[in-house]
């Protein structure tokens, strides 16, 4: 885990990859809360 297919893909744009990194931020927050 933690590799996602998606980013193998042709570049996604800025903002599709920065709502990809917020939601894989905002798990990790709750995992460490």
């Amino acid at each position: 885990m933690g590799k996602n297919p998606i980013q193998h893909n042709s570049t996604p744009t800025p903002t599709f990859y920065k709502n990809i990194r917020a939601k894989r931020t905002r798990t990790n927050n709750q995992n460490k809360a």
